[in-house]
């Protein structure tokens, strides 16, 4: 291949990547603001300012649309409490106070990495609406939920048996940690708005993570 075709190979490539792009980020304001179910192809081509056929030409309907905003977030998930259950099996973590805060602070870098998708991720998980898709997609998307709540237990029952974590319900705090996450952020965004939020929102997760280590960590 000459140096031309290479460069035009390139290019073609990287406006690929920008048209992917430019639909998954009006498909993420669109079921954000709009709800997965009320939203259509037609409006996401219309706010991406691209075809309808060409939409299609990268994604084949809404439901592989939902699978790719909200896979990305699943599989980080799922990788970060497998990285931290390493670093406890290899008695990295000097304290319960650790664990605790490493994982809020996890949780609140996937948020930043990409907050309107974490609230699409978190919006049809709270609505169900995840019950609507396609029977295959939906399964996946259970599976991946379910390795995301194994690994966090996981985590905290080897902290328990490490002696960094009280002796307690391990599904029962799992769902606390992410009921308190996923409920501030929800409550917010009610309140103030997706534009102010933002300033109070990491303090008040910050406020959380120190409640929840004081009544868990051994001390």
């Amino acid at each position: 291949m000459s140096i031309k075709e290479q460069t035009a190979d390139k290019g073609r490539v990287y406006k690929r990547a920008l048209r992917e792009e430019a639909i998954l980020l009006a498909a993420k304001k669109l079921f954000y603001s709009k709800g997965y179910l009320r939203t259509t192809m037609d409006e996401i081509a219309l706010e991406a300012d691209i075809s309808k056929p060409t939409v299609y030409q990268y994604f084949e309907n809404k439901e592989e649309l939902y699978f790719s905003i909200t896979a990305p977030i699943f599989k980080q998930f799922v990788d970060d409490m497998n990285y931290m259950t390493q670093k406890l099996n290899n008695d990295e973590y000097l304290s319960g106070e650790e664990i605790i805060h490493e994982h809020f602070k996890r949780h609140i870098q996937i948020f930043e990495n990409d907050p309107r998708g974490f609230r699409v991720f978190m919006a049809l998980q709270y609505s169900g609406a995840k019950f609507e898709l396609d029977e295959s997609i939906s399964r996946v998307i259970s599976t991946m939920a379910r390795e995301r709540y194994n690994g966090m237990r996981k985590l905290y029952a080897r902290a328990i048996e490490k002696g960094l974590i009280k002796d307690m319900n391990v599904y029962h705090l799992v769902d606390m940690i992410w009921g308190c996450f996923h409920g501030i952020l929800q409550s917010l965004d009610i309140k103030k708005g997706a534009a102010t939020m933002h300033k109070e929102f990491l303090p008040t997760l910050k406020f959380a993570c120190e409640v929840i280590t004081r009544a868990v960590s051994v001390e």
